[in-house]
């Protein structure tokens, strides 16, 4: 710092006045002191900046700006460059003072957008000083080291996070993979990046020979959403090792059956002598879902308007036993029209079973449900289906229908025990009634719009929605299809007791 002269008073500014016409910090106008840029003079009033100094430092540095905008970028912006041109090779070049040096920073990107988005990352990296110049970037912090967590572990948690958003079959579903499929060969198994080759190698050696490809596809589908989830948001693995598993190919299912009515009216004939016989009824003659029938209770007939409202399905919980959740879809949600032979029907049924009931001295589950078993309970959907099949075996359909056409894999020996796989040998399912219906519907001549309603997809549109026509062509729909079953029945599924 030069002494002044009375002379040089004159030519005097204070520190905190340049800071104010430079627009930087006094800490920053002591450094450029220290540096030689600016020339600093003790006064009176303190440490003063030459006059003549602050000029040839604005000078200089309107020079280097004058420099620096003819130029695309310049050192405090970075390049971006293609290196050879025409090689699609491009780079993303940053000029990085460390001290009184400086260095260039590159990095290699296979195209120009992608190289844009590297400067931008090294321009976050590296931090600006009081001259607005890039510095070294801190040193990287030191990360936890990752918990350590087995394949077991990991499906539990997972479960337990997404049971509070999907649906109490869903859940049953992933618990089922779980413990059946995936734990007994990797359960204990440390969750790690880089486990492709041994997951591949259980699949393809252990779980293949055992389960069907649909069961394959399915276990691998759990295990890849529960690794997702370990990568995020958990952070146990930096990269999901199941997700580019290869699998065997699932087979292709037959297309649904549609009976014909003769075939149809020779399963009812047997089914009306059977405990499930209503419920396969209702099934037949409103093409609701095989878990939809036994959820049905009786608050959900309309008496007054003469509807079925189909809100809810029965599925198994574990732990729970049977227990109402909501249905497949929203657009499943629907109501039904309530045609007079299958209301009859009912009552007589809801009549009977009452009785019968009272006189065994069994009491009706709460809730008020329409089909219930012999003992007063809620209907299992899947004794539902062992019913049908043995139905439909007893009404010859299996010559026409046979399982082939639908085949399922030969019981084998699996983890847990022998498998309690029961070979069907006829390929009608329940739900080839709801099949049946749409298809006869067609035949009669029922636009796609009320057959649509009737099963409960989603409209085409919004204004479907609000066509109050709908739940008219929707009965007259019904009424004859129910008329064609019934009058080859020749009265026998009325008068069934």
């Amino acid at each position: 710092m030069n002494p002044p002269s009375n002379s040089d008073d004159q030519h005097l500014l204070r520190v905190a006045t340049v800071a104010h016409l430079l627009n930087i910090s006094e800490a920053a106008i002591l450094q450029l002191a220290e540096r030689g840029d600016l020339d600093l003079a003790q006064s009176a009033e303190g440490p003063c900046v030459m006059a003549t100094s602050l000029r040839g430092y604005i000078t200089r540095r309107n020079r280097k700006s004058t420099r620096q905008a003819t130029k695309a970028r310049g050192n405090d912006e970075g390049s971006v460059y293609e290196a050879p041109r025409g090689s699609g090779i491009w780079y993303a070049a940053l000029t990085v003072r460390e001290g009184r040096k400086s260095r260039r920073v590159k990095r290699r990107a296979p195209s120009q957008k992608l190289a844009l988005q590297k400067l931008e990352a090294l321009k976050e990296a590296y931090r600006g000083d009081a001259f607005g110049e890039l510095a070294a970037p801190p040193a990287a912090p030191q990360l936890p080291p990752r918990p350590i967590i087995t394949y077991r572990e990991l499906l539990a948690e997972w479960i337990a996070s997404v049971g509070v958003s999907v649906k109490a079959s869903t859940r049953r579903h992933y618990t089922t993979a779980a413990e059946s499929w995936l734990n007994p060969f990797i359960g204990d198994r440390q969750v790690v990046d880089g486990d492709y080759q041994h997951l591949q190698r259980v699949f393809t050696e252990q779980l293949v020979p055992l389960y069907s490809p649909s069961t394959v596809h399915r276990a691998a589908s759990v295990l890849k959403q529960a690794l997702e989830y370990a990568v995020d948001p958990c952070g146990y693995i930096a990269r999901n090792p199941a997700a580019k598993l290869r699998l065997p190919r699932e087979r292709a299912l037959s297309p649904s059956i549609a009976l014909t009515i003769g075939e149809l009216q020779s399963i009812l004939r047997i089914a009306r002598t059977h405990r499930y016989g209503p419920l396969i009824l209702f099934g037949a003659l409103t093409g609701a879902r095989l878990s939809e029938c036994p959820g049905v209770q009786e608050g959900d007939l309309d008496h007054e308007h003469e509807t079925i409202h189909i809100q809810r399905q029965l599925s198994a919980v574990k732990g729970r036993g049977l227990a109402a959740e909501s249905l497949k879809t929203p657009s499943s949600d629907r109501l039904l029209p309530r045609t007079p032979r299958l209301m009859q029907y009912l009552e007589r049924y809801i009549a009977e079973r009452r009785i019968s009931l009272r006189h065994l001295g069994y009491k009706e589950v709460e809730g008020g449900w329409i089909f219930l078993n012999t003992k007063g309970g809620l209907v299992h959907p899947r004794l539902i289906e062992e019913a049908f099949d043995l139905i439909v075996e007893r009404a010859g359909l299996s010559a026409k229908y046979p399982a082939a056409e639908r085949a399922a894999r030969a019981p084998q020996e699996k983890v847990g025990g022998p498998s309690t796989y029961q070979p069907k040998t006829c390929a009608v399912s329940f739900h080839d009634l709801r099949h049946t219906l749409l298809t006869h519907l067609g035949d009669l001549d029922i636009d796609e719009t009320t057959r649509g309603r009737i099963a409960g997809h989603g409209p085409r549109n919004v204004t479907q929605r609000y066509d109050r026509s709908t739940i008219r062509r929707m009965r007259a729909a019904l009424v004859a299809f129910e008329e064609l079953v019934f009058n080859g029945l020749d009265r026998e599924v009325d008068e069934a007791r």
